[in-house]
């Protein structure tokens, strides 16, 4: 058994708030849910709303300086913090259900609500799995639950995330459900659990359900995506504040569709960040979420939900400009602006004509264009969810020369004013391939007049779900097709002297997994055209406060993170490989005595010509440590595919001290299902 160390009572306190670190909140099926509180001082005299944050991610360490920082900011504004760790994650018990996490949070709000410092009213708040979660329990409509702040999130977890992009499979399938994989493998913490941790660990261990079988094992929407879906998002009648950032958007597409269908008082904002919390923005310009959530929920609990403010308009986005071409940067130039709904009350749009390598506003002469993109089209692409966990990295996309030159690409003339666009751009396109599964990779991107190429907007499209996401089709070789493709909703402004490019291409990788066969697509230009939403016309916004930052928890930095971000070339074996290392370092946490260390690795290669030669491998590595006693987790993970399924590999390994506890190896097989 490792030294102890105290888990539960108070924690390093800051004037105005009093800190506990563990609590438990029992479930009627038994398993204890462990929690962490921030409760502002006077409790014993008064009563407080509380704010209810549930994820995955072990509140004890992954993000214990993050959640300090946020709910020690709001106790300071008069909430109680209530940060809880999902059954089978962090220190609290059973076995990870993420479907089962929708009704836990509504007992876990019911025991908020008998404690002696509660109210009653309740609000939710998260980032990502966090929003998820916020979402899902605001259809439920609990009792007490009365308002939500959730950033960087999906309501469709098929639809929108790092899973699927309009059912092309992105290669984080396969890389988040091993990490999520890797985070179920790691141990609670002996301190906080007692004699009991042992048996716990090896409970979650042997009880894990590679979330593979259900990420990569089903293709089409399904009864199991519909447990993961606001599927009437008029049941989310609270008044719901959402962020998203425009680097991050696929989980930006998420806050049109709820501004369209919740029935609740609602407000989006729209920001050039990443993965991340507004106030911890990268890129930059932030804002002030912790105020501005705060606001919102001394607003709306307790009270009812009478409507938005009249002051207050539905829509805040960020229009970007002048965006750097590069893959890291700490900030880029744009304005705010402000509507009540979107489009803008007589919004318009500017349709441009596909020619021989031009877009212009006059339909030219109906050509046939044929193209096949090299399999390595997209070595530029980025990540498709940048989290920036070591600060400025390169997670963006980069210049788009390089995927240019392998793409099916139209160019306006220099422009002749500055153009705004904020919308979903769409691509009327008449088009045929030569094989029965393909997908679309479309950018639109800004051609400086030096040649450099920035990535403005993504659309990626299977088109074998042509017909519906749940009833996928063949394509027939040779047919034509006319589609309506949207790309993703942004607000950017083309600048004067710069060129609106289009690009098309038939692969995109490493950010999504290659049709079985090479594919060759022909446009008929006569019947295809941009049509690019206008938002000029929009009312400029009053700018945000600058970010403020709650308290910090004392952590002491042992080991930097790093990040690594390498593509190279076999020019013998003809064979592209990209390989990404993400190390968040080695880190102490002081008041609980408690080391802790993560690293994750992970290759894509790919040959020429050859789309049955992808393959991606996967590493994690956890460790944790107090005095003499270590724990460690690893997670070794690999994909490959042939033309008729894809064949994974998932080995888990846990060790104490040096003595390997838990080991045990996965292996499916899953056919392709038009993919």
């Amino acid at each position: 058994m490792p030294p102890a160390s105290s888990a539960s009572g108070t924690g390093p306190d800051h004037p105005g708030f009093r800190y506990v670190e563990n609590c438990w909140i029992g479930l009627a099926d038994g398993v204890r849910l462990a929690a962490t509180l921030w409760i502002p001082d006077g409790a014993q005299d008064a009563r407080f709303d509380a704010i209810v944050e549930v994820l995955p991610y072990r509140k004890r360490d992954h993000t214990a300086a993050r959640d300090y920082q946020n709910h020690g900011f709001l106790a300071r504004e008069g909430f109680v913090g209530v940060r809880v760790d999902m059954r089978g994650c962090g220190d609290s018990e059973g076995v990870f259900d993420a479907a089962r996490t929708y009704d836990d949070i509504v007992e876990v709000i019911a025991w908020v609500r008998a404690q002696a410092w509660s109210s009653g009213s309740v609000g939710m708040m998260g980032l990502s799995w966090g929003g998820i979660n916020a979402a899902m329990a605001a259809v439920r409509q609990p009792p007490g639950l009365e308002a939500v702040v959730a950033c960087s999130f999906s309501a469709d977890r098929y639809g929108v995330g790092m899973i699927w992009k309009n059912a092309c499979m992105l290669n984080e399938n396969f890389g988040w459900s091993t990490a999520v994989a890797g985070f179920c493998s790691r141990p609670p913490d002996p301190a906080v659990m007692g004699e009991g941790w042992r048996a716990a660990w090896l409970q979650r261990l042997e009880g894990l359900s590679p979330p593979v079988a259900d990420y990569l094992g089903r293709q089409r929407r399904d009864d199991y995506w519909a447990e993961h879906r606001v599927a009437d998002p008029s049941a989310i009648e609270v008044p719901l504040l959402m962020y998203a950032g425009w680097a991050d958007s696929n989980y930006a597409q998420t806050l049109p569709a709820l501004m369209a269908g919740a029935s609740g008082p609602r407000r989006a904002i729209f920001g050039p960040w990443g993965h991340k919390y507004p106030h911890l923005a990268i890129p930059g310009p932030g804002r002030d979420f912790l105020g501005e959530a705060a606001d919102w929920f001394r607003r709306w609990l307790g009270k009812p939900p009478s409507g938005t403010a009249p002051d207050e308009a539905g829509y805040c986005a960020y229009v970007m400009q002048d965006m750097p071409a590069r893959p890291a940067f700490a900030t880029v130039a744009g304005r705010w602006v402000e509507e009540a709904a979107w489009p803008p009350q007589g919004g318009a749009e500017l349709a441009l004509h596909l020619g021989t390598g031009s877009l212009s506003r006059r339909p030219g002469p109906g050509l046939t264009l044929a193209h096949r993109s090299p399999l390595v089209t997209g070595l530029a692409a980025g990540e498709v969810m940048p989290c920036f966990n070591a600060g400025v990295e390169p997670e963006l996309p980069g210049d788009q020369r390089e995927d240019d030159g392998r793409s099916l690409i139209f160019d306006t003339a220099p422009l002749e004013d500055d153009v705004e666009s904020i919308g979903a751009p769409v691509l009327d396109l008449s088009f045929s391939v030569d094989r029965p599964v393909a997908f679309l990779a479309i950018r639109l991107c800004e051609v400086a007049p030096d040649g450099a190429s920035a990535r403005v907007n993504l659309g990626l499209h299977n088109l074998t779900r042509r017909t519906g996401e749940d009833a996928p089709t063949p394509l027939v070789p040779g047919q034509v097709y006319n589609l309506s493709l949207p790309l993703d909703f942004k607000a950017y402004r083309f600048r004067k002297g710069n060129r609106i490019r289009l690009a098309v291409s038939t692969s995109y990788w490493p950010m999504v997994w290659p049709s079985p066969q090479p594919v060759t697509l022909t446009v008929h230009t006569a019947e295809s055209r941009l049509r690019l939403p206008l938002g000029g016309q929009a009312k400029p916004a009053q700018a945000p406060r600058p970010p403020r930052l709650g308290p910090s928890l004392a952590r002491i930095e042992i080991e930097p993170p790093a990040r690594e971000r390498v593509v190279s070339h076999d020019l013998v074996a003809g064979e592209t490989s990209v390989r990404i290392v993400e190390s968040a370092g080695t880190y102490r946490l002081d008041d609980r005595d408690w080391t802790v260390s993560s690293r994750s690795e992970e290759t894509h290669r790919i040959r020429d010509g050859d789309p049955l030669s992808a393959r991606a491998d996967i590493r994690w590595d956890w460790r944790f440590s107090r005095g003499e006693w270590t724990a460690r987790t690893e997670t070794v993970a690999g994909i490959t595919c042939s033309e008729t399924a894809f064949h994974t590999t998932l080995l888990i390994r846990a060790f104490e001290g040096g003595r390997q506890v838990f080991e045990r190896r996965w292996d499916h097989e899953f056919a392709r299902d038009l993919l």
